[in-house]
């Protein structure tokens, strides 16, 4: 997860507070009618450790629309499908955009276009 990304989807400043370092780029293939129910999956060594460190119990995932991220209830991650990962759903995903996993307290916040902060 980074606080920018440029044109090219490249991101510049990583953030390293309560969340996976991992930010995932969702398209959809067919354009309209979609809504899903998003699973995502990172490895533990991809979550933020130390004084900030993400908790898995309090995690969910994030969607950045409307010029902010989200913040829905937490889930709580669960085991992922190989040794040391992990998992989180989401349901209800009708728009594509930039998703993340957090377990800030507080909904993470954007400043200006294109700059994403989490």
């Amino acid at each position: 997860m980074y606080t920018k990304y440029d044109a090219n989807g490249v991101g510049t400043t990583v953030v390293a507070n309560q969340n996976v370092r991992k930010t995932w780029l969702v398209d959809e293939e067919v354009i309209g009618n979609s809504d899903i129910t998003m699973t995502l999956q990172w490895n533990s060594s991809d979550e933020v450790t130390g004084t900030s460190a993400f908790a898995r119990s309090n995690a969910y995932i994030s969607h950045y629309t409307s010029g902010a991220f989200d913040k829905p209830a937490t889930g709580g991650a669960t085991a992922g499908s190989v040794a040391n990962s992990y998992k989180l759903s989401r349901a209800g995903i009708t728009s594509f955009s930039p998703f993340a996993v957090s377990s800030r307290t507080n909904k993470p916040a954007a400043s200006g276009a294109g700059s994403l902060h989490c």
